[in-house]
């Protein structure tokens, strides 16, 4: 065997680069059980957990505009029944008010109807006294009306 020159100016030293892969235990250049991808899975994580973020917030972002949307829908809703109650509350309203005046009328045509049903009767009344007088005055031969 040749002794070899000491490397200077003239020779290059070439180095091999030394992996991991392709070293063992032994070389120290990783220790059983460690971690190698260790930097690999912590970007993944982050990317991972800035993804999981993002995608609650748009899931937040979407439950609150599913909510604002139901409760805008509930306060039509109840606007809508309000207005529709105060309708039929004016037609019922409404329709006591004729009741109370077709009522008010037929009282009145049953008061007028008693008046003159009185009054006939008071004329038939007074008819059949003046016939009881006429004929009492008749059988006697007078008017049948006193003198004063």
């Amino acid at each position: 065997m040749q002794p070899q020159p000491a490397p200077g100016p003239t020779m290059k030293r070439v180095t091999v680069p030394v992996g991991p892969d392709r070293t063992d235990v032994s070389s120290l250049l990783y220790f059983d059980g460690e971690d190698r991808n260790a930097e690999d899975r912590a970007k993944m994580q982050l990317m991972q957990l800035k993804e999981w973020s993002n995608q609650q917030v748009n899931e937040k972002r979407a439950r609150e505009a599913l909510e604002k949307e139901e409760e805008e829908a509930y306060i039509k809703q109840t606007q809508e029944m309000i207005r529709k109650r105060a309708i039929m509350q004016e037609e019922q309203d409404q329709r006591r008010r004729e009741i109370k005046e077709a009522v008010r009328y037929k009282n009145k045509m049953m008061g007028n109807a008693k008046k003159d049903r009185e009054a006939k009767e008071q004329l038939e009344a007074l008819q059949e006294k003046a016939k009881f007088h006429a004929q009492a005055a008749a059988s006697k031969g007078g008017t049948g009306f006193k003198k004063i």
